[in-house]
């Protein structure tokens, strides 16, 4: 029975210290472009944070001040946010150059001025009976043309097409996206490029 025991303990022992070290398979520019855009989605900052040469997490949370900043109470502002997080996207062309790449990717999200400007010219009367009625409060106001806005969302298509370009680095033999090309990214979802 020790003999077994040991022999047993033998064989474990060397099996788990044989053989080589199975190294992580590093993943192309296009993977990790195509997980730092649904991490992006999730809002998973833990994953975008893995994923950045600068290893840092975007913080998008909502705030109130970032509603009433606009006139919206926070649900409703969280809500129209969701909207935006639905973009698509296509990754055109990978150029690969030793430890630098470039990732050409083609979104597709919401037209956000087009979206509200025809939610005002169909709800034009609405919106002028809701501004004269003295009756409502200002907050009371701001709610209901909110849930006008976001009704306009739901029923809205994905017009804005624009492309974007992800500058990739190896760093450790893994490639990552380097931070200088995510403000053109956030420019394209948040609609603040012409």
């Amino acid at each position: 029975m020790k003999f077994l025991c040991s022999f047993f303990a033998c064989l474990f022992f060397l099996t788990g210290c044989g053989g080589e070290k199975v190294q992580e398979v590093s993943k192309s520019p296009q993977e990790i472009v195509e997980a730092y855009l649904e991490a992006f989605k999730k809002q998973d900052t833990l994953a975008i944070s893995e994923i950045t040469k600068s290893g840092l997490g975007e913080n998008f949370t909502l705030t109130a001040e970032d509603a009433q900043s606009i006139g919206m109470d926070l649900s409703t502002l969280q809500e129209l946010y969701q909207y935006l997080l639905t973009f698509q996207y296509r990754v055109n062309n990978v150029k690969e150059e030793q430890d630098q790449a470039t990732v050409e990717v083609d979104i597709e999200t919401y037209a956000v001025e087009e979206v509200l400007q025809e939610a005002i010219a169909k709800h034009e009367e609405e919106f002028s009976k809701l501004f004269s009625d003295s009756s409502l409060s200002e907050e009371d106001k701001n709610k209901k043309i909110s849930e006008i806005f976001v009704e306009e969302f739901k029923n809205a298509k994905q017009t804005l097409h624009k492309k974007v370009t992800f500058n990739c680095v190896k760093v450790d033999s893994q490639w990552k996206i380097n931070d200088d090309s995510l403000p053109s990214f956030y420019k394209i979802v948040w609609n603040q490029e012409g």
